[in-house]
């Protein structure tokens, strides 16, 4: 596999499994870009197409950062994953 494919394999790790990666590369990742897990949790949601199952969570947290965001779960994204 060539570096590119090998990188795109590592993020899409990232956001569907992420015990699947070496610790280190995890540890940097979240260090120096990690999400809230209810982020990514509403990502990998979107990613493996699967019916959304923390909009609640996901609100809550954007409430937190001072944007008040209604998400429903009928919702369409706009762009693949």
């Amino acid at each position: 596999m060539n570096d590119n494919g090998q990188y795109f394999g590592f993020r899409s790790a990232y956001i569907l499994k992420q015990d699947s990666l070496p610790a280190t590369y995890k540890s940097f990742l979240n260090k120096h870009g990690g999400k809230d897990p209810v982020i990514l949790q509403g990502v990998k949601d979107i990613a493996s197409g699967k019916p959304f199952t923390n909009l609640g969570a996901i609100e809550k947290y954007y409430k937190t950062m001072g944007v008040d965001v209604k998400l429903k779960p009928d919702m369409k994204v706009p762009c693949s994953v």
